[in-house]
C-alpha cells in the first residue's frame, strides 16, 4: 500500500514539474515575441510534451497556471 501512495505522490510531482517547465517555456517564448496574443498559442510555439500543442485544453491549462503563478507581470 505504501508503494501506491509513493507512486501517486511521484506522479503528482511529475505533473507539477511538467507544468512549471511549460510555464517557463511559455514565458521565454512570450518575452521573445512582440505580438499581442489572444488566448491562442503563438505562431511557432511548441509545448515540451510532444504533440500537446494541438490540444487547446492543454494550452488553456498552461495559460491558466501561468496567470495564477503571476510570473508574467505583463499578463492582462
Amino acid at each position: 500500500m505504501s508503494s501506491n501512495n509513493e507512486s501517486m505522490i511521484s506522479a503528482t510531482e511529475n505533473s507539477n514539474n511538467q507544468i512549471i517547465k511549460e510555464i517557463d517555456n511559455l514565458i521565454t517564448f512570450l518575452k521573445a515575441s512582440n505580438n499581442v496574443i489572444c488566448f491562442l498559442p503563438p505562431a511557432g510555439y511548441c509545448t515540451i510534451s510532444k504533440n500537446r500543442e494541438n490540444s487547446s485544453r492543454y494550452y488553456n491549462w498552461i495559460v491558466k497556471e501561468l496567470i495564477k503563478s503571476k510570473q508574467n507581470s505583463e499578463t492582462v
